[in-house]
């Protein structure tokens, strides 16, 4: 059985909550990823900021590019333990319309899992169809599917 620290990401960028969206944005382009897990000076994950953040949440509503990552930022988001089942990661993604996990351990950052990272490793390969569906619906039309 694949776990999820088989194919997750070890090299992870992160983001200080105090960093601007700016220098955020910045550190995004320049590792071509669209997300940032948000971890404190202690180490451990606060929360999570991606490209989405930034465009829905400050620019769609005219604020300012200098607004803190901590005005943004998803706090608390949706984790996996590296040890997990791979499927059940992708289950995870499915069911909370997400592209990619933070992978957690003592609530640390240890790595990323994303839908990419899935089509790379033959049984999540068999999930990613399930996770585009759900991750591209609508919250509306998701709810409907669901209850």
């Amino acid at each position: 059985m694949t776990r999820v620290a088989d194919v997750m990401a070890r090299q992870v960028v992160t983001a200080d909550p105090q960093m601007t969206l700016v220098e955020v944005a910045r550190r995004m382009k320049e590792h071509d990823i669209g997300a940032l897990p948000v971890v404190g000076a202690d180490g451990k994950l606060l929360g999570i900021v991606t490209d989405r953040d930034i465009v829905v949440r400050a620019l769609s509503e005219a604020k300012d590019g200098n607004l803190r990552v901590a005005d943004v930022m998803t706090p608390n988001p949706v984790t996996v333990s590296p040890d997990r089942p791979l499927l059940e990661a992708a289950k995870l993604m499915a069911e909370h319309q997400i592209r990619r996990l933070v992978v957690v351990d003592g609530g640390r950052v240890v790595g990323m899992l994303s839908v990419k990272d899935l089509t790379e490793a033959e049984e999540g390969f068999r999930f990613v169809d399930t996770v585009i569906r759900e991750v591209s619906e609508t919250a509306e039309e998701h709810g409907a599917e669901v209850h």
